[in-house]
């Protein structure tokens, strides 16, 4: 809770990633009520784009918090073939998918690390897919800062690719991937009005 009243006080916040996990849908009030705030009045009545990790369980009805809360965009993980991963939770409440597999990133140092020889090493997981989804929000909002949270939710939906083979209704949304696994590119380049 702590941490996002520090988000919604930083007008240089553009989005929000939670890589983590755990409780309900109705659990910790308070930090639901922080997470309104940020996603109603952050960047100054604009609003903050909020994403969590939707989980490594291969479940199709998750409910861990936070990615079940109503305010937050659960994000599942996808594959270099652009199918779901088959770890990802996913499900109604999925909003969109973003690179899940093999993900590069920094590593502790030394004997403590998961590679001894390497300061990197790769992961797999929906934690992988948050900060990824979340990286994109903020591009959109580098792009066209004057978006509010509803429009880059609307230029995310837009910009994803209907990719996996999957259902999508009528809405554009599919159980496994939900609106589809984003374009980075597509997503800049409409929300700056460019080709």
């Amino acid at each position: 809770t702590r941490a996002i009243n520090k988000a919604i006080a930083n007008p240089k916040c553009l989005a929000i990633s939670m890589s983590w996990g755990g409780g309900g849908p109705t659990s910790y009030p308070l930090f639901q009520n922080a997470l309104t705030a940020a996603k109603t009045t952050g960047r100054a009545g604009k609003g903050i784009p909020i994403f969590a990790s939707s989980g490594n369980q291969n479940n199709p009805n998750f409910t861990q918090a936070p990615a079940i809360y109503p305010m937050v965009h659960a994000v599942g993980a996808s594959t270099t073939a652009n199918t779901r991963a088959s770890f990802s939770n996913y499900g109604p409440k999925t909003f969109a998918a973003t690179p899940g597999t093999g993900c590069p990133t920094v590593d502790r140092t030394g004997a403590f690390g998961y590679k001894t020889t390497s300061n990197y090493t790769n992961f797999s997981g929906t934690s992988c897919s948050c900060p990824v989804m979340a990286a994109i929000a903020a591009s959109v909002l580098l792009s066209n800062p004057a978006l509010t949270e509803a429009q880059v939710t609307d230029v995310l939906r837009q910009a994803s690719r209907k990719t996996g083979g999957y259902v999508y209704d009528a809405n554009g949304k599919s159980a496994e991937l939900g609106y589809g696994v984003v374009d980075m590119f597509a997503a800049v380049t409409q929300a700056a009005g460019t080709d």
